[in-house]
């Protein structure tokens, strides 16, 4: 009689464990689905930090109406499509309609979602998924007078300012015969102050050299203002390193 208890026991244990394997194996298959799945529309939607109003500002501060379309007058909205991926990067954008008719602007609409600053991503059952996101983009002339960011520093030039930060930075020994190339973009706010110093781009991981640059660009002097109709606005600049 014991023999066959325990030969039960064990079959409800072995069925037990099996039932539990398959729920498991299930919800990775179904966390797998999940994450190579692009869905065009998310119980959750991605979106921009700060909402639509802030989306708004950065096409407007960022967007540079191409010389070429400006010079033949052309004018229209772009309707770009693009993929917002689980950690919020924008990726993959492709343009699904041109109401301008080149001249650049479909470049300069490509160029501004690809150096969109992280989403927050859109989920499914709690869980982030990557979502499709279509977004217009209109391109209107007017009568606006727009004049670009400026260093502006009689005592010391940009060129001078930055040879100030690189020649603090001392190499690591087995660095010493190595180019370093940093490239840093930054905010001009409306007052001229610097703000938001983040490396896109760099051929060296070194922290200390990287903290270096970009505490060096934060304490730079201040600029003149991007204008635009009269008014100044936030832009966004870069500048190299090579040394």
């Amino acid at each position: 009689m014991k023999k066959i208890f325990f030969l039960l026991t064990s079959l409800f244990a072995a069925s037990l464990a099996i039932a539990n394997e398959s729920a498991d194996t299930a919800a990775i298959k179904r966390d797998s689905v999940l994450d190579a799945m692009v869905f065009d529309r998310a119980e959750v939607m991605p979106t921009f930090p700060g909402g639509a109003v802030e989306l708004m500002k950065y096409l407007a501060n960022n967007i540079r109406y191409p010389k070429e379309a400006r010079e033949r007058n052309l004018e229209g909205k772009i309707i770009i499509k693009f993929t917002v991926d689980t950690d919020g990067s924008v990726v993959e954008p492709i343009i699904l309609k041109d109401g301008v008719g080149g001249a650049g602007c479909a470049e300069e609409a490509i160029r501004v979602i690809k150096e969109m600053p992280k989403w927050n991503p859109g989920s499914q059952k709690g869980k982030p998924v990557k979502v499709f996101y279509t977004l217009p983009i209109s391109f209107k002339l007017g009568n606006d007078v727009f004049i670009p960011a400026k260093y502006n520093n009689e005592k010391i030039s940009l060129e001078d300012y930055k040879l100030s930060i690189t020649n603090k930075i001392k190499k690591p020994k087995q660095d010493k015969d190595v180019t370093y190339t940093i490239s840093i973009r930054f905010s001009v706010l409306e007052n001229g102050n610097i703000s938001n110093p983040f490396i896109f781009q760099s051929t060296t991981q070194n922290k200390s050299v990287l903290d270096k640059i970009t505490k060096g660009v934060l304490k730079m002097p201040m600029w003149s203002p991007e204008v635009y109709n009269g008014n100044a606005r936030i832009s966004v600049q870069e500048l190299t390193f090579t040394f």
